[in-house]
């Protein structure tokens, strides 16, 4: 079995090849999102250091998808949260929380499963969606919450 590295901490070289991942007996190509670590665009990175001042301290709602780097779903996930963040500009921030990276913020909201999307809005939580969502779901939580 190849273990595949984490992309923060591999090599440069690494994180611009393809590796190859197994998972029960099926062989996976690990593709340029999974290399990235799953970092769409300009996407924000939230850390047990930044989370309080980045997002519950916000002027704006904040969408935080805790994911995985060798999560599936996760990558699928990678399309839908490019297109919320385009059309977000000035609305609300969106970014990620590596679930392997910081267990102490998985376990303050817990999370139990990834993807899960938390959107924040003055420091309390408006909405959570578990799994691939549309992007829908997430503007129709922002949008209800934005009336009130």
């Amino acid at each position: 079995m190849i273990k595949k590295a984490n992309p923060h901490k591999a090599s440069l070289l690494h994180r611009f090849l393809l590796t190859i991942r197994t998972n029960t007996s099926r062989v996976f190509l690990i593709d340029d999102k999974e290399a990235s670590g799953f970092i769409p665009h300009n996407m924000n990175t939230y850390t047990q250091t930044n989370f309080s001042e980045d997002v519950l301290k916000a002027d704006l709602p904040v969408i935080v998808i805790f994911k995985a780097s060798w999560c599936e779903p996760c990558h699928n996930f990678f399309d839908i949260a490019i297109n919320i963040e385009k059309k977000g500009a000035g609305k609300y921030y969106i970014g990620t929380v590596d679930t392997d990276d910081e267990p102490e913020l998985c376990q303050k909201y817990a999370i139990q499963s990834i993807p899960t999307t938390l959107i924040f809005k003055h420091s309390e939580i408006i909405g959570q969606l578990i799994g691939v969502v549309k992007e829908d779901d997430i503007f129709h939580i922002l949008e209800k919450k934005n009336s009130h």
